[in-house]
C-alpha cells in the first residue's frame, strides 16, 4: 500500500497531482477463494457487511453474484472468515440489506433483483429460511423508516421513477406513492437531510441528484433537484450521505464519471437549509491522479468511515480500472494500481490527501469498512477480481497473517 498525494481541484481547474509514494499501514491479511469464482470471472453485484448475522458479536459480510449462491463470510475469529452457502434465490441481486422484519432476536436479510424482492428470516448461527416473496423491486433501493412510524419502508428508483412501499411490520409492504426521478443508472442514499426527524432519500442518476422527502397526505413524496454545476459531460456514478463537517446535518459525497471514463469525487454541503438543503462545493477531487498511468477507471463503491480515528468522517472509494490487468504491453498485473482510495476528512466538508490500497485488485460490488479483527481500527473487505476471492486488509499483520484457499486456512509464515 502506498500514499499518493492528490491535490484537490477548483471547479474549473483540475490541478496535476503528485505521484510520490511512501509506505502505509494496510496490507492484505486474509484471502478466501470462493469455489464458484475459481474458473470464470464472476459478476459480483453486491458485497454487504457491517452487521452480525450469526450472533457471535463479530461483523460479517455477504457476497451476492449473478447466478451464484448467496455467500455469507462469517467472521468466526478476529480477522478470520468461513464461507457459508446461503442458497440461490435470485439470478441477479441489485439490492441487499439486513434488518429486523418479524420481531424475533435474529437479523433478517432482504434482497431484490430489481423486479421482485425476498425476505430471508434469520434463525441464528448464520442460518436463514425463505420468507415472503414480494412483487416489488427497483434498480436502486433503500430500507428505511421513510414516514416516521417506526416501521421499515422500502423506497426505490428506476426508469425515471421513485416509488415508496410502506412497511406493515411483518415483512409485507403496501404501495405508498411515487414521484419522478432523473433518468439513467440510479444510485440512492438516505439521511435526515431536512431536519424533520424523518429519513430523506438522495437519488442520483444521469447528470442530476434529487432530494426526495416524505409528507403526510397526497402527494406523499416531494422532489427537490439539487444544483450540481458540473463543468463537463459528467454523470452520477455513486453517492453517499454522511455528516462531513460535524454540524449534525447530513452532507453528501457524490462520485461522477465523464465520457472518457475518468472519475471525480464531489462534496455536497448541507449549509443553506430549505429549499436548497445541499450545495456542491467548488473543490472537487479527480481520481485520475491516483494512477501512475492514464487508464480509464470507475467507482465501484462509496461510503464514509473514520478510518484514521481523528473524529472526522473519511471517504472510502472503491476503484476499478481495466488498464491494471495484464495486456498487450503489460505481461503482469500492475501492482501500483489503486484498489481503494481513502480520503481523510478535515471536519469542514473538505477532504485531505488520500491513502490508497494498491495491488490492482479491481474490487467489484463495493467495499466494506469495519473492524473485523477486534483491534479498534477500521479494516477493509471486498471481492477481488484479480484474486477471484474475498479479501480483507488489516493494519496489524502480527495478528492477522492468515489466508484461505477455499479448502483450508494456514498462517502466512507456514506457506
Amino acid at each position: 500500500m502506498t500514499i499518493r498525494h492528490l491535490f484537490p481541484a477548483a471547479a474549473l481547474l483540475f490541478a496535476a497531482p503528485s505521484l510520490w509514494a511512501a509506505p502505509a499501514p494496510y496490507s492484505q491479511g486474509f484471502r478466501h477463494l470462493l469455489p464458484w469464482a475459481e474458473h470464470a470471472e464472476p459478476d459480483v453485484e453486491i458485497i454487504y457487511g457491517g452487521v452480525d448475522l450469526d450472533g457471535d458479536q463479530r461483523r460479517d459480510v455477504v457476497i451476492a453474484a449473478r447466478s451464484q449462491p448467496l455467500t455469507l463470510m462469517s467472521n468466526v475469529a478476529p480477522g478470520r472468515f468461513v464461507a457459508r452457502n446461503l442458497g440461490t434465490y435470485e439470478t441477479a441481486v441489485s439490492f441487499l440489506a439486513a434488518a429486523h422484519f418479524n420481531n424475533d432476536p435474529w437479523i433478517d436479510l432482504f434482497l431484490s433483483d430489481g423486479r421482485s424482492s425476498r425476505v430471508l428470516f434469520g434463525q441464528g448461527a448464520g442460518l436463514f429460511v425463505p420468507g415472503p416473496h414480494l412483487s416489488l423491486g427497483a434498480d436502486a433501493m433503500a430500507l428505511v423508516d421513510f414516514n416516521g412510524d417506526g416501521v421499515l419502508d422500502m423506497v426505490g428508483t428506476e426508469n425515471g421513477i421513485t416509488e415508496l412501499a410502506l412497511g406493515q411490520g411483518n415483512g409485507a409492504f403496501q404501495y405508498g406513492g411515487s414521484t419522478s426521478a432523473y433518468s439513467g443508472i440510479p444510485y440512492v442514499s438516505t439521511a435526515d437531510v431536512t431536519g424533520d426527524n424523518r429519513k430523506d432519500l438522495l437519488s442520483g442518476a444521469g447528470a442530476g441528484v434529487s432530494l426526495v422527502r416524505y409528507q403526510p397526505g397526497s402527494p406523499s413524496m416531494v422532489r427537490t433537484d439539487l444544483s450540481l454545476n458540473f463543468n463537463d459531460d459528467r454523470i452520477v456514478q455513486h453517492l453517499h450521505a454522511t455528516d462531513l463537517d460535524r454540524d449534525t446535518k447530513p452532507d453528501a459525497l457524490v462520485g461522477t464519471v465523464d465520457l472518457a471514463r475518468n472519475s471525480t469525487l464531489h462534496v455536497l454541503a448541507n449549509r443553506l437549509g430549505a429549499p436548497s438543503y445541499l450545495t456542491m462545493l467548488a473543490t472537487s477531487y479527480p481520481l485520475v491522479g491516483l494512477f501512475t498511468e492514464e487508464v480509464t477507471h470507475s467507482i465501484t463503491g462509496l461510503q464514509a468511515t473514520d478510518y484514521n480515528r481523528d473524529g472526522n468522517p473519511d471517504a472510502v472509494v472503491g476503484l476499478y480500472a481495466d488498464g491494471c490487468r495484464p495486456g498487450k504491453f503489460r505481461p503482469n498485473w500492475d501492482e501500483a494500481c489503486p484498489s481503494v482510495a481513502l480520503f481523510p476528512g478535515n471536519g469542514n466538508a473538505t477532504l485531505g490527501v488520500p491513502v490508497t490500497i494498491n495491488g490492482g485488485e479491481l474490487p467489484k460490488g463495493g467495499v466494506v469498512a469495519d473492524d473485523f479483527d477486534d483491534d479498534g481500527i477500521t479494516d477493509f473487505a471486498f471481492f477481488s477480481t484479480r484474486r477471484s476471492a474475498f479479501v480483507a486488509y488489516f493494519t496489524d499483520l502480527a495478528q492477522d497473517q492468515i489466508w484461505g484457499d477455499g479448502f483450508s486456512e494456514v498462517w502466512v509464515s507456514e506457506r
